[in-house]
């Protein structure tokens, strides 16, 4: 059951690694919602691979919560997930606005979703660290988290800050933030699947 979420974050990462390479002159610098602009190639092949990871992070969300009803922080971390997919979802509904062009509703709602996601991703690593740590059978995952959940904000900080100041750096602190999150959101399942609790 725990393996929905490996599964999501390999999909996701490879999304991201392809759609990339499939497009003409995208670099490590530029946001990951440039994939799926409206003229973007591939758009519909990489909007569907996007909405599949949702499904995923969504149906693995719901499962973590319903194992871990009985911890806090583990349940936030559940309805944090179902958060994140959610915000996913809307995210390709409302796609972000090119660079260097007026700002739109549609894509104010895009960044304002896109920030829902990355300090969703915070708040699930940092509260699995806590609810790990309180499940004695887990609490060998909470280190491993611990360092994880400090390096996905510090990249996200950085991403923030980049978009604040339109920094070229943006794209690839965004990249950190989101790879590390899959990263460790596959490591935790592989390894949840291999604990009896």
């Amino acid at each position: 059951m725990f393996l929905f979420g490996l599964v999501a974050g390999l999909i996701y990462l490879l999304t991201v690694i392809v759609g990339g390479e499939l497009r003409p002159g995208y670099t490590i610098y530029q946001a990951i919602s440039e994939l799926t602009l409206p003229a973007s190639p591939n758009r519909t092949k990489i909007s569907v691979s996007f909405i599949l990871f949702n499904i995923l992070l969504l149906i693995y969300g719901v499962i973590f919560g319903v194992t871990f009803s009985f911890n806090f922080w583990l349940l936030l971390s559940a309805l944090t997930y179902v958060v994140v997919a959610l915000a996913g979802f809307g995210m390709i509904r409302y796609p972000m606005d090119p660079l260097h062009s007026k700002d739109t509703k549609r894509g104010t709602r895009h960044n304002n979703l896109a920030t829902v996601a990355i300090v969703g991703s915070i708040i699930i690593v940092i509260s699995g660290t806590f609810g790990f740590y309180q499940v004695l059978a887990l609490r060998p995952l909470a280190l491993t988290s611990l360092v994880m959940s400090t390096l996905v904000a510090l990249s996200a900080l950085g991403a923030w800050i980049s978009a604040l100041r339109k920094s070229l750096a943006f794209g690839s602190f965004q990249k950190a933030s989101l790879g590390l999150f899959m990263i460790w959101l596959g490591w935790s399942s592989v390894a949840l699947s291999t604990i009896a609790f």
